[in-house]
């Protein structure tokens, strides 16, 4: 049986949530010079000792670029 996990890169947190077997998120701080750090911190998390390769899907979302423009802050615009 395969797994999928959900992926959201927010502006303090990256959450992520498997989809296949019972419930629970992972809410760790997103990392925004390398977010990749932030999702394998999640993903191991929630998969605790089951094997990476049962993991058949992944859908990522993220808020950073929506977040920046909205705020101004670390986009490279005027305040």
């Amino acid at each position: 049986m395969g797994y999928a996990i959900g992926v959201d890169i927010g502006g303090t947190f990256t959450d992520v949530a498997p989809r296949g077997r019972s419930v629970s998120v992972a809410k760790c701080l997103s990392t925004h010079d390398d977010p990749i750090v932030g999702i394998v911190t999640g993903v191991t998390r929630v998969l605790g000792d089951l094997d990476p390769g049962l993991v058949t899907r992944v859908a990522h979302a993220t808020t950073l670029a929506t977040n920046a423009a909205l705020t101004r802050e670390e986009s490279g615009l005027p305040a």
